[in-house]
């Protein structure tokens, strides 16, 4: 009877308590899902590998055993798609490149070789040649061993699929992402005429690339089928 205020008051502590012990649970979750959502670095992945994606590679559990072409390619590839995104977003047509009398862009070998190892790593070695000789001069990525540069067309993506990356896994130093290839033809549309983005079900075939760090960045060590 004489503290008649201390039930209200208790019942309000108590009620705050509750929803202190519901937030701090609901911050937990947040924190761990936060720390296990890998979705931002599998994004990044997807966007380092994108240039050998482009070529679907034979698989390949070492550099040495790869394609050399196709990697080589994927190099090229890489700077020839920077190139065309800078246009898109300045506006121009205009080549910051030299071209040649076939229309082709000249890339120093010093470019390709940076590129290269941007992709496969420092200690990665090119293995530089002339690629393509069959559809033609104006299609064909010239290597010109005696000015030190490659001759290359400027459209050189023609790739019948477009890609989904589905999952990431980390094993110790590696980390891998699985990417599956759905055929464009496939694909519908929506009812404004865009082409609807791929999903598992559209998907063809899948492979998973495999990576590591190398000074602070992500290099490409593997490819294997799935």
């Amino acid at each position: 009877g004489r503290y008649r205020m201390a039930a209200m008051l208790g019942l309000a502590v108590l009620f705050f308590a509750i929803i202190g012990l519901v937030a701090t649970a609901f911050l937990g979750v947040q924190l761990v899902t936060k720390a296990t959502d890998r979705t931002d670095l599998m994004n990044e992945l997807t966007e380092v590998a994108a240039p050998l994606i482009e070529y679907q590679p034979t698989a390949f559990d070492s550099l040495d055993k790869a394609d050399q072409a196709v990697l080589l390619q994927a190099a090229i590839f890489r700077i020839t798609e920077a190139e065309r995104i800078r246009q898109l977003r300045e506006g121009t047509d205009t080549y910051a490149y030299d071209r040649d009398d076939y229309g082709r862009i000249i890339l120093s070998l010093k470019e390709v070789n940076d590129s290269y190892a941007t992709l496969f790593g420092k200690n990665a070695t090119p293995h530089h040649q002339t690629l393509g000789k069959e559809s033609g001069v104006a299609y064909t990525f010239e290597y010109d061993k005696t000015n030190a540069c490659y001759h290359v067309p400027v459209s050189i993506s023609s790739s019948l699929y477009t890609t989904l990356t589905d999952q990431i896994e980390v094993r110790g130093k590696e980390t891998r992402i699985r990417v599956g290839y759905a055929l464009v033809s496939k694909l519908g549309y929506d009812n404004r005429g865009h082409q609807l983005e791929p999903t598992a079900a559209d998907v063809d075939h899948y492979q998973w690339f495999s990576f590591t760090q190398e000074d602070g960045r992500w290099i490409i060590t593997a490819v294997s089928d799935s």
